[in-house]
């Protein structure tokens, strides 16, 4: 059995939360708390800082999620576009209709373009055009 295939129990200091990582699209900040966005739509608050819940995923070896400036952890699963120009991040699931698109900061965004891009070591085939305009890169999931 694989690490995300673990549903994680959140405890806080009022209430148990059970969490399945692997629907987990996006976290964000708001104040003393994180929201959990999962694909279905739905939201989780949690009395948890943005560092508690990569501290958790790091627990669980999982390196899906990755921290984008001061208030984003998005789930590279879900990742769908990253514009550093627009400032945003489009996150999609292809089983759930409807897309998410965050607006970031210009370095939230390329820190997730040069996190996706460094993951390059688990590439299937590598593809670049002449002139190095583009680059076209397959990840192992």
């Amino acid at each position: 059995m694989r690490n995300n295939d673990f549903k994680v129990f959140f405890n806080t200091r009022d209430e148990l939360t059970k969490v399945c990582l692997d629907d987990v699209m996006y976290v964000v900040s708001d104040g003393n708390y994180i929201v959990l966005k999962f694909k279905s739509g739905r939201s989780v608050t949690l009395l948890a800082s943005l560092q508690n819940f990569i501290q958790v995923a790091d627990y669980m070896k999982d390196s899906r999620f990755v921290r984008i400036g001061k208030s984003h952890i998005v789930n590279l699963a879900y990742v769908s576009q990253v514009n550093t120009l627009c400032r945003t991040v489009v996150l999609v699931d292809d089983d759930v209709d409807g897309r998410v698109e965050l607006v970031v900061s210009k370095e939230a965004a390329q820190i997730l373009k040069t996190s996706i891009i460094s993951s390059k070591k688990a590439v299937i085939s590598d593809f670049k055009t002449s002139n190095g305009n583009m680059e076209a890169f397959c990840l192992v999931k």
